[in-house]
């Protein structure tokens, strides 16, 4: 006989088969990119990604899509090749890869902008230089001309940022103003060749993460409900923290005594109330609840609103699938899961 567990606040089916808990982090794998960068958490393969199973482990924004040659992080409205990733220190190297041309002159054309709540800064091995574009009147000495960049009688400039005058005006003069971040010691081969190796970026804990990473977890995301998750080295998904006593975990529910599953009551798991279906009934002790399939998916009413029931990957699923076996069910989600 097939049950079917609805919780107050929560209805989600995880398939506890899906679950590799031989392995700690199965559902973190680490992987190679054809250029040989190493991608594991926090970081994860973009080009991996699956749009119809949208859950995905590692920072929000650290995907990197890997080709044959290069291995792209966007940022912004921008790419960048990555070429180093630092677990360790947690700094990774990129490369602008439209910041010089052919002969190795700058080419540079947009700044670089770090979001407040993107988990990445800027690293103290950079140096910034300030290049100012397609300027009509020659800029003070101190400032490096580009050559390259000359057109029309027009100059290009660039100035260390530490060393540049304080009082420069450069508005009406120069077309553009772009800053662009160095690592130190490639600045003194020169500028094209600093631009073409690259610069530091490092990374922190990202604020929605550090409940799960405190809890020893990886943290991932769900693109279908933009909420954050927690995958723990058991194999388990939760949402806010591997912690068994988070109000925001996953809790793997026990079978319910056959006295409860007879007397219609409630089982009681922590502050989480579970009450059960057998077929299509409900439970005598709570007649507000109800269930019916559709031809793609089970639905089910709660307090006169209508529910999908998702898998663990939030895909519909039939309640009465016979490939599903109450022992391999365990009922867990909560209400902003709940799909209407």
């Amino acid at each position: 006989m097939q049950l079917f567990f609805v919780s107050l606040l929560l209805l989600f089916i995880i398939n506890s088969s899906r679950a590799d808990n031989t392995t700690p982090f199965g559902y973190c794998p680490s992987s190679v990119c054809d250029n040989g960068l190493n991608i594991s958490y926090p970081f994860w393969r973009l080009d991996k990604y699956n749009s119809a199973s949208p859950q995905y482990c590692g920072y929000p924004g650290f995907g990197i899509n890997c080709s044959q040659t290069d291995s792209i992080l966007y940022i912004s409205d921008d790419f960048f090749n990555v070429t180093k990733i630092d677990y360790d220190n947690s700094s990774l190297t990129l490369v602008d890869i439209d910041g010089v041309d052919h002969i190795g002159c700058p080419r540079v054309h947009h700044n670089l902008t770090l979001n407040d709540d993107f988990p990445l800064e800027y690293s103290e091995l950079d140096l910034y230089l300030n290049f100012y574009f397609n300027c009509t009147v020659s800029l003070p000495d101190s400032a490096y001309p580009l050559d390259c960049l000359t057109s029309s009688g027009n100059n290009s400039y660039y100035y260390i940022r530490d060393y540049e005058p304080e009082d420069l005006k450069w508005y009406g003069i120069c077309e553009k103003k772009v800053v662009v971040p160095v690592m130190d010691g490639g600045f003194n081969r020169g500028v094209g060749t600093a631009i073409g190796e690259g610069f530091v970026l490092d990374w922190q804990i990202a604020k929605e993460c550090r409940k799960c990473e405190a809890s020893e977890g990886r943290c991932g995301y769900d693109n279908s409900t933009h909420e954050s998750l927690c995958f723990c080295n058991d194999g388990t998904i939760k949402f806010d923290t591997c912690t068994t006593e988070s109000q925001g975990a996953f809790p793997f529910f026990p079978v319910l005594r056959e006295a409860e599953r007879d007397s219609g009551r409630p089982h009681q798991t922590g502050k989480t109330r579970i009450r059960y279906f057998i077929n299509h009934h409900p439970p005598e002790a709570e007649p507000r609840i109800s269930s019916r399939e559709s031809p793609n998916c089970s639905r089910a009413t709660l307090l006169s609103k209508l529910f999908q029931l998702l898998d663990a990957q939030k895909q519909p699923i039939p309640l009465y699938d016979d490939s599903v076996t109450f022992d391999t069910l365990h009922l867990v989600a909560r209400n902003r899961f709940l799909t209407k």
